[in-house]
């Protein structure tokens, strides 16, 4: 779980503006999984803590997670590379925050 939070802080400072919850879960999502530690990224820091919300119900059907792959508030993955690339491709450059 360290890696997971150092990874959170380098995008945190890297993105200061983001306002998000991640949970870190004990299972693959079509089994029986549950958050176990929940991060909270919000003004440039990182807050590692027990889960306090329910982010999304568990699903365990087909129909379910196919319909959820359309749902805007599922999680979605990308690497730092591909966010950076997005970046400049709409803003010319990687915004900076102060």
């Amino acid at each position: 779980m360290d890696a997971v939070a150092e990874d959170w802080e380098a995008i945190a400072t890297a993105f200061p503006f983001l306002d998000l919850t991640c949970h870190l879960h004990d299972a693959e999502h079509c089994e029986d999984a549950k958050p176990i530690i929940e991060f909270r990224i919000v003004d440039g820091a990182v807050i590692v803590q027990d889960p306090t919300i329910t982010l999304a119900p568990t699903v365990n059907d087909m129909i379910g997670n196919l319909l959820n792959l359309t749902n805007p508030a599922r999680e979605r993955g990308t690497s730092l590379e591909i966010l950076k690339e997005k970046l400049e491709t709409i803003y010319g450059e990687i915004p900076q925050y102060e």
